[in-house]
């Protein structure tokens, strides 16, 4: 990550220092304007890192000529904020603007530390610079007292802070971290913070909730390094994101399954009052918190069919509007009406095969047409011209349904949904009450069907479009991959009315946690990086290979071959059975005749 990773964590936990800029010391001299230089320097510094916008100065019954806000308005021509006791009561919407806060203070009992309290965000980003102006000059202060000064700000969940004293030769700076006690660390080189985190070789726990394919624990050995020989490991993007900072921390970490699984609601998370200090994260992915990092935007989804296919059987009714199916029946009636009616002898069978023949537009001979009646031959010579248009029709949807096929209409609103006759699959129980809040279209809650997890897997690994399904968009991106040899998507997200409003989702980290103010700088590097895709596809491998899904589908071999003759199968058979009737039709008529001459003779 560079220097400048460390810079900025260490900065956020008040280790100011770094591998190539160095803080401004100066040497103790009676004068008390040399410790408000460097006050300033440690100011100016600190604004190239969080930004300068605004400064608030705490300070009481300190006289300082010109005044401390004086000259910070003067140098950086910022708006200056003033608490004290003695002043009126700040307005305190304008304090969360001031990312720098400037505590001024004369000891433990100074009331000005009592409105810090007051004023304050527990576990904030503010970062906060103690200055300690001590009644004894050139004299150094104890570390005693620099430890009960960080107890009081532990008391004030105050973290994010350093503290500026008097040394026996030069302006000291400190900070500290809690795991388990107070930890003081002097702010003397770069990497100060995590020497000090190795020297107590303390093993880190990571909380993990299944929440596959985002986050998922398994058993396995991979990353020992991380988890000090345990045979637990992590995958997932988000679980690979925390496995490799700590990596990179070079700590141990112990891997802590939690029972359950994740659920739509995000709400898997609770802070226990004995929560652990020293936790370096619950990866729950939910629960946003002021001090935990924005891993990512997501929202409910229906996920539909891309193309889907209208079956052979059901291509005349579905595209064929019914108006004509009604026109072509009772236009049926009547044209067998006469031809019942219009020929002697009259004859049933006669009549129904006449009209078969009409509507599959085969020609009469014209000695034929010439003894028909005359409505019949008006039929045949100008209603003809109709039914040849209809069967050509005919002809070429059936074509184009044997070759290229038919396709539904797209699902992209509730209207469609409803039109398409599909049913809502879920697996998570949380999916059938969103619905009826309205979270997601509750017009659309009698299509949900809750099934059990193995049988939704089953239905989306084999690409079953005859269901929709709902899923999160976060975990849709990483499992959208599992189509990515096909020409074609088979599944898509819906469009907006389909889907829920989008919500943030985070890690929610302990706020005692050491870790968090590097984890959300880690995060940003992240982003900034493109690991995160690499991540991904890391994730999405191991996510395969923990389910057994050996094979991406790809397009079938005979997706684009001429229909094979077992296709038309059915159509032979139907024939030859034709066939073999009019043989033993024509065979029936030669016997009844013969029979029926022999009868004629001997009468």
């Amino acid at each position: 990550m560079g220097s400048r990773f460390f810079i900025r964590n260490l900065i956020l936990f008040g280790l100011l220092a770094s591998s190539n800029m160095q803080i401004p010391v100066g040497k103790l001299e009676n004068k008390l304007e040399l410790d408000v230089d460097f006050l300033l320097g440690v100011t100016e510094f600190m604004g190239h890192i969080h930004g300068l916008h605004s400064i608030t100065v705490y300070s009481d019954c300190i006289d300082i000529q010109p005044s401390i806000q004086q000259r910070i308005m003067d140098k950086f021509v910022v708006p200056v904020y003033t608490i004290g006791s003695y002043l009126r009561r700040t307005n305190y919407n304008k304090l969360n603007n001031a990312n720098i806060r400037i505590v001024l203070f004369t000891g433990l009992n100074d009331t000005i530390l009592v409105n810090l309290n007051k004023t304050d965000v527990p576990y904030s980003d503010h970062f906060y610079m103690l200055a300690y102006a001590s009644p004894f000059k050139n004299k150094s202060v104890e570390l005693d007292f620099i430890e009960e000064v960080f107890i009081l700000l532990w008391k004030m969940s105050i973290d994010n802070a350093i503290l500026l004293v008097r040394g026996e030769f030069k302006m000291e700076m400190w900070a500290y971290f809690y795991m388990g006690k107070i930890h003081k660390i002097e702010l003397t080189k770069a990497n100060s913070f995590l020497e000090s985190l190795r020297k107590y070789n303390y093993r880190f726990a990571l909380q993990v909730i299944d929440d596959p394919p985002a986050i998922f624990w398994y058993n396995s050995s991979e990353q020992a390094d991380v988890t000090g020989g345990g045979n637990l490991s992590v995958s997932g993007p988000v679980g690979l994101m925390i496995i490799n900072f700590m990596r990179h921390l070079n700590v141990t970490t112990d891997i802590v399954p939690v029972s359950g699984k994740q659920n739509s609601q995000y709400e898997f998370f609770q802070q226990q009052e004995d929560w652990r200090a020293e936790n370096g994260a619950n990866m729950v992915g939910g629960a946003l918190l002021k001090y935990s990092p924005l891993v990512t935007q997501s929202r409910m989804c229906l996920l539909v069919s891309n193309r889907r296919m209208i079956p052979f059987s059901r291509f005349l009714d579905k595209l064929v509007s019914p108006g004509v199916h009604k026109l072509t029946f009772a236009s049926s009636i009547g044209i067998f009406v006469v031809k019942y009616f219009s020929h002697r002898p009259r004859s049933f069978v006669d009549a129904l095969f006449c009209t078969i023949r009409f509507f599959f537009a085969i020609p009469l001979p014209s000695n034929i047409l010439n003894r028909l009646p005359l409505v019949d031959k008006l039929i045949e010579v100008f209603i003809i011209i109709f039914v040849e248009i209809l069967l050509s029709s005919n002809i070429s949807m059936t074509t184009s349904a044997l070759t290229t096929g038919f396709w539904e209409p797209p699902i992209r609103n509730v209207e469609t949904m409803r039109a398409s006759g599909l049913q809502i699959i879920t697996e998570d129980p949380a999916i059938p009450q969103a619905f009826k809040e309205n979270i997601l279209p509750s017009s659309l809650a009698d299509l949900v069907i809750l099934v059990d997890k193995g049988t939704y897997f089953h239905h989306i690994t084999t690409l079953n479009n005859t269901y929709v399904y709902v899923v999160q968009s976060h975990k849709w991106q990483i499992f959208r991959l599992y189509q990515q040899q096909l020409t074609n998507e088979p599944f898509e997200i819906a469009s907006e009315e389909l889907c829920s409003k989008w919500r943030v989702l985070g890690m929610p980290l302990n706020p005692k946690s050491p870790l968090r103010f590097m984890l959300k700088d880690y995060f940003y590097r992240i982003l900034e990086s493109g690991l995160q895709e690499k991540w991904l596809h890391m994730g999405f491998k191991k996510f395969c290979e923990f389910n057994n899904l050996q094979k991406l589908p790809v397009d079938s071999a005979d997706s684009w071959q001429p229909l094979t003759i077992e296709f038309f199968l059915n159509f032979i058979r139907a024939y030859i059975i034709g066939l073999v009737i009019a043989s033993l039709a024509f065979v029936g008529e030669l016997l009844h005749n013969r029979y029926r001459r022999k009868n004629v003779k001997k009468t």
